[in-house]
């Protein structure tokens, strides 16, 4: 089903399905910026404690990073053989396995940290 394009106020052509859903550069700016405040966290938490859990929180939080990443290759059109957007796709997979990556280590990080390791 093609989506429907609209031209906001300050000129920007969105493309919507439904007229609801977001740009690929507005998903990415959305998510970018909790990702980043986790990032920053993790980075002064394991700087202050070198634990297992730290690391794994600030892998998980890398992982995150590549998500952002891979929604703004594919709102600037970056990397066009990856596919970036495309289902089935390396660009696809890659952004599967960053968020897959992300979430599972973050809630192993927070399995240590709560054992105390």
């Amino acid at each position: 089903m093609m989506g429907r394009f609209h031209v906001a106020a300050t000129g920007d052509c969105v493309a919507r399905m439904d007229g609801e859903e977001m740009s690929a550069l507005a998903r990415a700016a959305s998510i970018g910026l909790p990702v980043a405040v986790l990032l920053a966290v993790s980075v002064g938490r394991l700087s202050q404690s070198r634990s297992r859990s730290a690391w794994f929180q600030l892998l998980g939080a890398l992982c995150l990073t590549g998500v952002v990443f891979a929604h703004v290759a594919e709102a600037e059109g970056w990397f066009p053989a990856m596919g970036f957007g495309e289902a089935h796709s390396l660009g696809h997979y890659v952004d599967l396995l960053s968020a897959w990556l992300g979430a599972g280590l973050l809630m192993a990080a927070f399995v240590q940290w709560r054992r105390g390791l």
